[in-house]
């Protein structure tokens, strides 16, 4: 059986500040340090790790690591959906700059695709690209030759699209999904076989 732990990265500020962080290249903030430190995995051993390859997951992955002593695999396809030119900002700031676009964006969520930005369904499909190698790459813990666990390193929105991946979750569905900084969601894949369970996950 192959295990996924889907795991969202720690605080940054812009979090706090309830940004659309996307691509935007931020940091952990000293809590989102602390929050990755408090939610080392202690009693579980993974036998991989990927993550996003953007500053605040890869740090989050680091930290993660630090009692497994794994390479950590870089995914360009895990990273966070650009929100081009509203990246980074709070709505009030997104309306001010463009309530046109910011208009257009909302009535159609899925196929809208922000300038230099990416659309849902853009996101969607490089997540369903990803998660498809990533399971690929663990093919006989999921035809039940052995057992494998395997650690995600990645964002909000990138783990909604996870899931969708995965399950087939609606775009609806999928934003239902309120992970906390540093939360994660656990799945079970099997060849015939896939579950959710949601393990230190606010939802």
């Amino acid at each position: 059986m192959l295990e996924l732990y889907l795991f969202r990265h720690g605080q940054t500020d812009s979090n706090i500040a309830m940004r659309f962080l996307g691509a935007t290249d931020i940091p952990l903030n000293e809590v989102g340090i602390s929050q990755a430190k408090a939610a080392v995995f202690n009693d579980i051993k993974f036998d991989a790790i990927y993550a996003s390859p953007l500053t605040r997951t890869m740090q989050t992955a680091k930290i993660l690591n630090e009692n497994q002593g794994l390479e950590i695999i870089k995914l360009d396809d895990i990273k966070e959906r650009n929100f081009g030119c509203f990246d980074n900002l709070i709505v009030e700031e997104m309306k001010e700059l463009n309530i046109e676009e910011y208009d257009a964006w909302q009535a159609d969520y899925e196929n809208y695709r922000i300038s230099d930005g990416e659309s849902a369904a853009d996101v969607l499909e490089r997540i369903s690209r990803a998660m498809e190698k990533i399971i690929d790459n663990h093919k006989s813990a999921v035809e039940g030759a052995k057992d494998e666990r395997v650690l995600i390193v990645s964002h909000l929105n990138a783990i909604r699209f996870m899931l969708s991946a995965v399950f087939g979750f609606s775009f609806q569905q999928s934003r239902s999904f309120d992970i906390k900084n540093t939360a994660y969601v656990k799945l079970q894949i099997t060849e015939n076989r896939r579950v959710i369970i949601f393990s230190r996950a606010d939802l």
